[in-house]
């Protein structure tokens, strides 16, 4: 007789949101390509975690691509369904509240080759503005939340619902399961018994991963969601059941006996042997007490999208998440939640029953830890082994299936396991009692930022939870009071995190940078007692309050007898105990008042459940009366990050004072975090404060009987010192101008401030470069980029300068050319070896096929010099620079795809040459605007946008028009052209420079055609924007003239393909296709205008 192995699938069950998914074409007449933009409307009032997004499309044998231009913090991969149709998804680890990612949603592109039909896609909508589409699939886990599956057609035969699990004895059962990927019609299903009598399973459907019980009885069926109840089925002690599809078997199962219909059911591929079946019940009696033994039984799931015919038959205590080939052993002893030693041996006895057919058994006994304390085969059913009082786990399995598998298959939680406690002989275990707590570590486990570590931050995961790892950190060391209380906010129905009780303990109101995190330690001052409460005082008991929602905390001096603790765990409360320089919570007792032993969470940091008699060294104990279900719980804002700058939102809002929608609050161009991480960084202990500030962190502190200068408050000042440079007060993430040398922090590069920076001049772009980006420049693929005003002249050159001062731990390419695009002269920095991820490297490429029609110049940071490096070479830097080239290579800074071609020469240069670590400085700055000057030009309307005019806001509306006239003008928080509304230019060619300092959405359409090359380049040559925000911006409609936005990132080319002019941005992208013309400003009569440094706006000019 053969026994096959199964494990237990378990169901989602789907949860229903207030949600909607919007969709727009940005290249709706453009046959080649899909230029998708999605965005998604959460309106269900709370964040939405590990969510999916799925675009399905039609596809051939010939490749496609999907292209990636902005996605925030999502990831976007493809999978392909059957031979017609495929997805593309994006991964998004949660949706807050609101309009995801913002307004203008994610972009991307899908195209293939060669071109075929987009509206045979099943998830395309034809619409140039955003509607809902409910054709694009939102997924949360595995569950469907917005929109519709295809429904993917099924092989006759082949219907993907399977028998998955049977239980026949009292309230017999048989379970259905749809293991494909699309919901199936029970319509179509036939179940079947021995004698082939047939019984319809109803018109219900059955979605993909969900089960249905099919019950003798409804008292069968039990707490099963969906269930049918077919009470003259064949529910026999033997028989077999057979799931068809018109004539065909789909799936099939036998018990009792070999089935009749066995050899059928071999031919379609569904059974193995002949002789397999699943045995009838039957039980043992042994040590006054009954078990079952294969009772039920489950098939296996599918693996790697293979099928698997293997069952496995479960016991009581088997675990159905675990594989194994054959029964587990049935263990006889220990199986008690606490058994006692062997009198004077300090020993404690293993038995089991014995399975056929195993020879050998593996025997494993692990501490509370997860290490093995014993691992070891044996031929008997029975051990002995010498254990210590403790917490245990242990299980026993046939040695050959351990063998076939390696320990990590395993985990720390072994298949079977059964946990118990180990108490000395004299204790009477029948006294007991253990209330149910989790066993929590010393662990940062939210995403709040730690600065405590300083200058050292980079060695430490300050940005994320640690609960996995194997260790705790420094700054985790002194977190056993957060462990206690979190502990007891858990047991009393809350779900606080660790971060937000230490948060709690150690906020101090004058400052929360340094503060919270800090390995301070918990406060708990029992030596001053509030003479309210008679409760210690500080910040640990407060924390407690306030997570237990608790006035008082029933404080008593010295430690608690037995009837004291038993009578609380009695009472199911549970009983705070301190010791020296540690705290620990009591949740159970075993034993009488002569003998006894208290269960603590915990002896340390790691989680540890010793069973011990501590009472001698306790020296006070809390009781607190806590109402279950009334105590603290976590605020959503800690899981919550809005704008996905790795930032949660309650710092933002409680600690850090920078806005939850914004990534750059001070609106300098350098990213929220990014500032943090690089105050933080540079920050070291000091106590000659540069900055004279206001603060309450005691100077002195006293630890072990001496007196010492405060860490925190050393900790403290080091930070303020790095994070205000001015000393104004504010942070640099609130700080524009945080060192107070008259520029914007974004505009100046300053990794190289030691060396002499030049500002550019008059807010062009620097070189001969008709695209210049700060950090990085993407030309897609076909692009053409020319030097000329038409395609018989040269190609363009570009330029990246690879600042790596805007965000935090993002490597980019400093540099892609994508396939088929053709280029000048390409000069850009790389940082092989990143700041702040030096695992990184950064790399610029070509893609296949791509030209190069001039030369290649690589500027790269590999590493500093010590002075010992200058000395090696008679402190001839430029003599040490050629030796230090030559252990180089450039492939270490670019790569090239097949195909690419580069037609000049490739060199390589030390980034100190990089001719261009400018200030990227404003000639004039933004004016005050009030913000009650906006204008709206509506459908029909003319609007002159006139020199020197001041507009808060301005939009025009479809079918509005705007004539920019010659001059200076200035928008501040919104420019908005919507899509068929029109702009003109009074005079084309003369100087005008439009100001803005806020969001920009351009989709603007102009009479003139595109082929009117001469208006187009008469334009360019006249108009300039000057983009003095860091909030991105597309521009979709067509494009004239120069872009000098040098901390917004700029996406270009995606509606209208023929671009005249230059630009200079953080990040350009230049979509597939289009066509660069480098037109230079230079307007017919430049206006005579005083340029000032930043605020100095020459008066008169208004």
């Amino acid at each position: 007789m053969k026994i096959k192995s199964i494990v237990l699938a378990l169901v989602m069950v789907s949860q229903i949101f207030a949600i909607s998914v919007d969709f727009y074409d940005e290249q709706q007449n453009n046959p080649d390509i899909t230029g998708v933009r999605i965005r998604i409307n959460n309106d269900s009032g709370s964040p939405i975690n590990n969510a999916k997004l799925r675009y399905y499309f039609h596809r051939t044998e010939s490749p496609y691509v999907v292209e990636e231009y902005y996605l925030s913090n999502a990831t976007v991969s493809s999978s392909n369904i059957n031979d017609n149709l495929a997805y593309f998804e994006l991964s998004i680890p949660s949706i807050p509240v609101g309009y995801y990612p913002d307004m203008a949603g994610f972009s991307l592109a899908l195209r293939k080759e060669p071109i075929w039909g987009k509206t045979q896609d099943y998830s395309y909508q034809s619409s140039s503005s955003f509607v809902k589409n409910t054709k694009i699939v939102l997924l949360s886990g595995d569950d469907v939340i917005f929109g519709e599956m295809p429904n993917v057609q099924e092989k006759p035969g082949s219907m993907n619902v399977k028998i998955s699990g049977l239980k026949f004895s009292e309230h017999s059962w048989l379970e259905l399961k749809n293991v494909g990927k699309s919901t199936a019609a029970l319509s179509d299903l036939k179940l079947v018994g021995s004698s082939e009598s047939d019984f319809s399973l109803g018109n219900d459907s059955l979605a993909a991963g969900d089960v249905i019980r099919i019950c003798q009885s409804q008292a069968a069926c039990g707490e099963s969601s969906k269930t049918l109840v077919l009470p003259d089925f064949e529910w026999n002690d033997v028989g077999e059941a057979m799931l068809k599809k018109d004539s065909s078997m789909v799936s099939y199962v036998a018990w009792g006996q070999a089935g009749t219909h066995s050899a059928a059911a071999i031919g379609a591929g569904l059974w193995k042997d002949s002789q397999d079946f699943f045995p009838a019940e039957e039980r043992v009696r042994l040590h006054n007490a009954d078990y079952t033994k294969n009772t039920y039984f489950r098939l296996n799931p599918q693996k790697s999208g293979v099928e698997t015919n293997d069952w496995f038959s479960f016991t009581s205590n088997d675990d159905p998440a675990k594989v194994v080939s054959t029964p587990l052993p049935i263990m006889t002893f220990p199986i008690e939640h606490v058994v006692k030693q062997i009198p004077g041996e300090n020993k404690v006895l293993f038995s089991w029953l014995p399975v056929k057919g195993v020879e050998t058994y593996r025997v494993i006994v692990r501490d509370q830890n997860g290490s093995d304390v014993y691992n070891q085969t044996t031929s008997k059913t029975s051990v002995v082994l010498p254990l210590n009082q403790g917490n245990y786990s242990w299980t026993v399995i046939g040695d050959e299936e351990f063998t076939t598998k390696s320990r990590d298959e395993y985990g720390a939680e072994i298949v079977n396991t059964f946990n118990f406690g180990v108490v000395e002989a004299g204790i009477d275990t029948r006294i007991y009692k253990q209330l149910k707590i989790e066993k929590i570590k010393a662990r940062r486990d939210t995403r709040m930022l730690n600065l405590g570590y300083l200058n050292e931050i980079g060695r430490y995961s300050w940005d994320r939870p640690n609960v996995e790892a194997d260790r705790l950190e420094y700054h985790e060391e002194n977190r056993c009071w957060a462990i206690a209380i979190q502990v007891m906010n858990h047991f009393y129905g809350g779900n606080l995190t660790q971060d937000e009780i230490v948060y709690k303990g150690e906020i101090l109101d004058y400052d929360s940078h340094v503060a919270p995190f800090f390995n301070s330690g918990g406060d708990i001052n029992y030596k001053t007692l509030d003479p309210l409460t008679g409760d210690p005082t500080g910040g640990s008991v407060e924390a407690m309050k306030w997570a237990l929602k608790v006035e008082k905390l029933n404080y008593t001096k010295g430690a608690p007898s037995y009837e004291t603790v038993k009578n609380a765990i009695d009472h199911n409360k549970l009983v705070f105990v301190g010791i020296p320089m540690h705290v620990m919570v009591i949740y159970g007792y075993v034993g009488a008042a002569d003998n006894y032993a208290f269960y603590y969470a915990f002896v340390d940091n790691e989680g540890n459940l010793p069973i011990a008699r501590y009472s001698r060294n306790i020296t006070f104990y809390l009781i607190p009366d806590v109402t279950y279900g009334n105590v603290q719980m976590s605020d959503e804002l800690v899981h919550r990050d809005f704008d996905g700058d790795g930032i949660t939102d309650f710092e933002e809002v409680n600690r850090f004072h920078t806005y939850p929608n914004m990534v750059d609050t001070d609106n300098d161009g350098i990213e929220d975090k990014r500032e943090i991480y690089e105050y933080t960084v540079s920050a070291k202990p000091l106590d000659n404060p540069k900055c004279s500030v206001t603060h309450g962190y005691a100077s002195v502190v006293e630890i072990d009987g001496v007196t010492m200068l405060s860490p925190v408050y050393l900790a403290f000042l080091g930070l303020n010192d790095s994070g205000d440079k001015d000393c104004d007060g504010k942070y640099a993430e609130i700080d524009p101008d945080n060192d107070g040398d008259g520029f914007v922090d974004g505009l100046v590069n300053y990794h190289h401030r030691f060396m002499s920076t030049p500002a550019i001049e008059n807010m062009d772009i620097p070189g001969d470069y008709a695209i210049f980006g700060r950090e990085y420049v993407k030309i897609n693929d076909n692009v053409r980029c020319y030097n000329t005003q038409t395609e018989s002249g040269s190609y363009c050159n570009i330029a990246s300068a690879d600042e790596d001062i805007f965000s935090y731990g993002v490597s980019y390419t400093p540099i892609s050319i994508g396939a088929r695009a053709h280029v000048g002269n390409i000069d850009f920095v790389s940082n092989p070896i990143t700041k702040a991820y030096p695992n990184k490297r950064e790399k610029a490429i070509a893609r296949s096929s791509a030209v190069v029609h001039g030369n290649l110049n690589a500027f790269a940071f590999f590493h500093t010099f010590s002075n010992d490096d200058l000395k090696k070479y008679d402190y001839d830097l430029e003599k040490m620079r050629e030796e230090v080239l030559k252990t180089h290579d450039i492939s270490e800074c670019f790569s090239r795809q097949n195909g690419s071609l580069i037609q000049g020469n490739v060199k390589l240069y030390f980034r100190t040459v990089w001719p261009y670590s400018l200030i990227f400085a404003y000639s004039i700055d933004m004016p005050e605007i009030p913000k009650s000057k906006n204008r709206i030009v509506q459908n029909g309307e003319i609007y002159h946008l006139k020199d020197r005019e001041l507009l808060n806001s301005l939009t025009v509306q479809a079918g509005g028009t705007l004539i920019i006239e010659p001059g200076r003008m200035f928008v501040e928080s919104l420019l908005q052209i919507d899509a068929g509304a029109t702009i003109r230019f009074a005079e084309p060619g003369r100087e005008t420079v439009l100001h803005t300092n806020g969001k920009i959405i351009w989709n603007t359409y102009n009479s003139e055609p595109v082929s009117n090359t001469q208006y187009w380049v008469s334009v360019a040559k006249g108009f300039k924007l000057v983009h003095h925000s860091s909030q991105r911006f597309f521009l979709d409609g067509m494009w004239a003239g120069t872009i000098y936005a040098p901390i917004a990132s700029v996406t270009m080319g995606q509606v209208s393909k023929a671009i005249y002019g230059r630009v200079l941005a953080r990040n350009v992208v230049v979509h597939q296709f289009a066509k660069f013309y480098r037109v230079d400003f230079a307007p017919k009569d430049a206006m005579q205008v005083a340029y000032g440094r930043r605020g100095s706006l020459v008066p008169d000019l208004f």
